[in-house]
């Protein structure tokens, strides 16, 4: 009961073009950005969705066309100063992926679970050989077959350590706690996400 022995590979024209910019600030500073528009045309685009004999059974399908179009700006900067290090990267993204099948009933409608609006914050803190590395992350706009879905926002903070061993060697250690204000959100109706979590581990690389 699972797979669709139906299904048709994608096909896709691809057009994208962008700016970036980079420059440094003095001794300390380095500045950079990047802007990219891109409009796609996709044939046969394959999505997965709930089946319709059994919601928990989700199968791979086909959407005749499909027409995406968006733009992903990101800018951000790096700043040394003796022992520490510091960085910060913005990006927000904005798609629009359409349904563009002839006579299809989802003519016009957006493709499930594409977010129209994604915000990324993406930081680090340094100081000798401990990191913070904070990332927030947004996403709006998004819909399935039931209308639109709810927007839903995550924090993740990671704290790591490194030791270095000699001879090239390097010991890290390091605690990961994901959705840290327990942000409660679905990719897909009916399918929660996990809560709050804690992971940690240890690296050695020689």
């Amino acid at each position: 009961g699972y797979g669709n022995p139906e299904l048709r590979p994608e096909d896709a024209w691809l057009n994208d073009i962008g700016l970036s910019f980079a420059r440094p600030v003095g001794k300390q500073w380095r500045l950079n950005a990047k802007l990219d528009g891109f409009c796609n045309l996709l044939k046969d685009k394959i999505i997965s969705a709930p089946s319709e004999l059994d919601p928990y059974q989700w199968l791979p399908y086909n959407i005749g066309r499909v027409r995406s179009l968006g733009v992903d700006a990101v800018a951000g900067f790096d700043w040394h100063q003796d022992d520490w290090h510091a960085a910060l990267n913005a990006r927000y993204s904005w798609q629009s992926a359409v349904d563009t099948t002839p006579d299809s009933e989802t003519l016009g409608n957006p493709v499930p679970y594409i977010a129209k609006h994604t915000v990324v914050l993406d930081a680090k803190i340094a100081w000798k050989e401990l990191e913070l590395h904070p990332v927030w992350m947004m996403r709006a706009g998004r819909s399935d077959a039931y209308g639109e879905l709810p927007a839903w926002n995550t924090l993740d903070l990671r704290l790591g350590k490194r030791f270095s061993l000699g001879k090239g060697g390097a010991l890290s250690v390091w605690v990961t706690a994901k959705n840290l204000f327990y942000c409660r959100y679905e990719l897909v109706t009916g399918y929660p996400m996990p809560g709050r979590s804690f992971l940690g581990g240890i690296e050695y690389k020689f």
